[in-house]
């Protein structure tokens, strides 16, 4: 592990050995190595904010095992406190949470995981009080887990839940500032 050169060892050891005399020798079984990082881990979907949160940012050490090994505590041995948000959804974007789950690896729950990235999240129909106007708004949860609003004026026509109308044949399909004629609101 390393080469010598004169007292010093290229590259550095590792964790668990350390140089002595230009040669890497295994630390003792119980030193110290690289710390388990708990805020590297999930600590759940956190309702009332609408995301999936880390483990606080506690590092719990390593140990050597005496041949050169660094060894991890296990996850479960992280408290149990809330740290920072990894991602959030916005409410009606909000899927099945359950891959947000306590010491789940948080780089392995990606934001598609949870939220229902690509799907309706809000439709909407709006026409000037006069009946002047028509907006469709039709909003998609977008791929970091907000509801992306998308709106189109329909003005001469009307709107429904299904958009704009392009067309009439009835008078209804154009908002009532105007009329239809010949299959068109003017």
């Amino acid at each position: 592990m390393g080469t010598t050169l004169g007292d010093a060892c290229d590259p550095e050891c590792g964790d668990c050995y350390e140089c002595v005399s230009g040669t890497c020798t295994a630390k003792q079984q119980g030193a110290e190595c690289a710390p388990l990082k708990c805020r590297d881990y999930l600590f759940g979907w956190d309702d009332a904010e609408d995301q999936c949160r880390r483990l606080a940012p506690n590092d719990l050490p390593g140990t050597c095992d005496g041949a050169g090994t660094c060894e991890l505590p296990s996850v479960e041995e992280c408290p149990v406190e809330g740290g920072g948000a990894t991602f959030a959804c916005d409410f009606p974007c909000v899927g099945d949470t359950s891959a947000c789950a306590l010491y789940a690896l948080a780089a392995d729950v990606k934001v598609a995981d949870v939220c229902n990235t690509g799907e309706t999240c809000f439709v909407q129909c709006s026409t000037s009080p006069q009946g002047t106007s028509a907006t469709f708004t039709l909003s998609k949860c977008g791929t970091t887990g907000e509801c992306d609003s998308d709106s189109v004026e329909c003005t001469p026509y009307a709107c429904e839940l299904g958009g704009c109308f392009d067309s009439c044949e009835q008078e209804d399909q154009c908002l009532s500032a105007y009329s239809c004629t010949n299959g068109a609101c003017g």
